[in-house]
């Protein structure tokens, strides 16, 4: 198990992300050229990035100007103008611009902010699900005191470890998905996600519980797509010490199964929102009766 730390605090501008070749002709030429001038260029072996901008030093763009240009439609980025309230001007990102997946992830929390319900200021973050470290990025932008993060996926954990070093987080990683048990297991992947629904690649990841780790947070966030009831099984004494949980629900049947089992741990719901996709899919927010 890889344990990833930095105990430094948060600094500021942004310094690195990964672009194809095709994404940086599509962007102003202006900033394609500084990108190419700022950063040598170093190939990966991956399908989907052409390039890696690696052996960073300090770039004039802050993290705003790079969503915005994930945005071609010039209404979306003015209105994005118009809700920039978490410090986004002032923070760095390592981010795969070019995975479908990621991008909507990151949109989804900051520019959507999926996350925006809770306040995080001194407060200590689990983050089950981190991917490549958006919400991990996010929670301590919000002035979470510590986050710490499991996310099993090779790939998506070398990016969110490169976040919290960019970043000089105080954060925790580790490379381990949570469920009722210790073992090793074969799930199906698709993009930088895992999913519980059969579909996509296989891969063997390590499984621990929550309460392995005799944690003691204020809040937990959970976005594992379909295994949800994994977790909290897994998590029931750690629960016990928590105050405020967001979890990302992917079916009906799971909704009803996830309200009943928090229902019993003494947590009131207290805020549902659904997402515009076919199917159920909800993050809900929970906080101790």
């Amino acid at each position: 198990m890889r344990k990833a730390t930095n105990c430094m605090e948060p600094r500021a501008i942004v310094k690195s992300a990964f672009y194809n070749e095709e994404y940086l002709m599509a962007q102003k030429p202006s900033l394609m050229v500084i990108l190419l001038k700022k950063f040598p260029i170093e190939s990966i072996p991956n399908r989907s990035i052409r390039y890696k901008l690696n052996e960073i030093t300090d770039l004039n763009l802050t993290l705003k100007d790079l969503i915005l240009d994930l945005f071609h439609n010039e209404r979306k980025a003015n209105n994005f103008k118009r809700y920039i309230n978490v410090g986004i001007d002032t923070a760095k990102i390592y981010f795969n611009v070019d995975n479908r997946s990621s991008k909507f992830s990151f949109k989804e929390t900051f520019f959507y902010g999926q996350y925006s319900y809770f306040d995080y200021k001194d407060k200590v973050v689990i983050d089950v699900g981190a991917q490549t470290g958006d919400s991990v990025l996010y929670f301590y932008m919000r002035g979470a005191r510590k986050v710490i993060a499991f996310e099993p996926l090779p790939h998506n954990f070398d990016v969110l470890k490169k976040n919290i070093e960019l970043n000089a987080l105080d954060c925790e990683c580790y490379d381990v998905a949570l469920g009722s048990d210790d073992k090793i297991m074969t799930v199906n992947f698709s993009g930088d996600m895992v999913n519980a629904f059969g579909t996509g690649d296989k891969i063997n990841i390590k499984m621990r519980r929550l309460d392995d780790y005799d944690l003691s947070p204020d809040l937990i966030k959970i976005d594992v797509e379909g295994f949800e009831m994994d977790v909290l099984r897994g998590a029931l004494q750690t629960l016990e010490k928590t105050k405020e949980i967001i979890i990302e629900v992917h079916s009906l049947e799971l909704r009803t199964e996830v309200i009943e089992l928090l229902d019993s741990l003494d947590f009131k719901l207290i805020k549902e929102d659904q997402k515009p996709v076919k199917g159920y899919i909800a993050n809900q927010f929970w906080i101790k009766k």
